[in-house]
């Protein structure tokens, strides 16, 4: 919570696009070793750069299987050493994913990434845009990640914005109400008691003066 409320308080990034992209990759990202802080720094990465989060998810599903099941061919593709690419890929799969972004980039842009992704057989639409985009903001895309693992490992960015938001002027006036209110429960638990029994003093005394005037009028 503190990490996707840090992550959309200092971005265009949307709290819903982070929860969904998460749970969409969630099961793939524990699989490949990944943690849920860079998983929501590659989202809000995503999200900022106009990334359906559908397509987004999906692809990044694609590319993080293809990374493991077709390491070597990835590795060539994007112009890496295969054998160090795999050792970095079973030590660090979020580090080996950003070499291979990067190595991506160094292609130049759509039109050197393009011919890469057909012969790596990931020309879709979803993984074209998402791959594209990554790779251009490799930069950014580390530096969002490690605001993420700060935020994940203080876990008070959620606390904070509680207490700012408790301490606006409407925050301020429901509180002053339910101390109203609060305040109304007590006293009138402390008043009863008297209530009822000044009623029982009136039923008594009407009693006792109904009886006196019917005696008086017979007598």
């Amino acid at each position: 919570a503190s990490t996707i409320n840090e992550l959309a308080q200092s971005s265009s990034a949307s709290e819903p696009y982070l929860m969904e992209f998460a749970s969409r990759l969630g099961g793939v990202g524990a699989s490949a070793g990944m943690t849920q802080a860079q998983l929501l720094g590659i989202a809000s990465v995503m999200d900022q750069n106009k990334v359906n989060v559908e397509k987004g998810a999906t692809a990044m599903q694609n590319i993080l299987n293809a990374l493991f099941a077709d390491t070597a061919k990835m590795a060539k593709g994007a112009g890496l050493d295969v054998q160090q690419f795999t050792a970095l890929l079973k030590k660090d799969a979020n580090e080996a994913m950003l070499t291979f972004l990067e190595a991506l980039n160094s292609k130049g842009g759509m039109d050197g990434i393009a011919p890469v992704l057909k012969e790596l057989g990931m020309s879709g639409a979803g993984v074209t845009q998402t791959l594209t985009t990554l790779a251009a903001r490799t930069d950014q895309l580390r530096s969002t990640q490690e605001q993420a693992a700060a935020a994940f490992a203080a876990g008070n960015s959620v606390v904070k914005e509680a207490a700012v938001a408790n301490d606006t002027a409407a925050a301020k006036l429901e509180k002053a109400q339910n101390r109203l209110n609060d305040l109304r429960v007590q006293l009138g638990g402390a008043v009863l008691p008297v209530v009822v029994s000044c009623m029982d003093v009136m039923t008594k005394a009407g009693t006792v003066l109904q009886l006196l005037v019917q005696h008086i009028a017979r007598n």
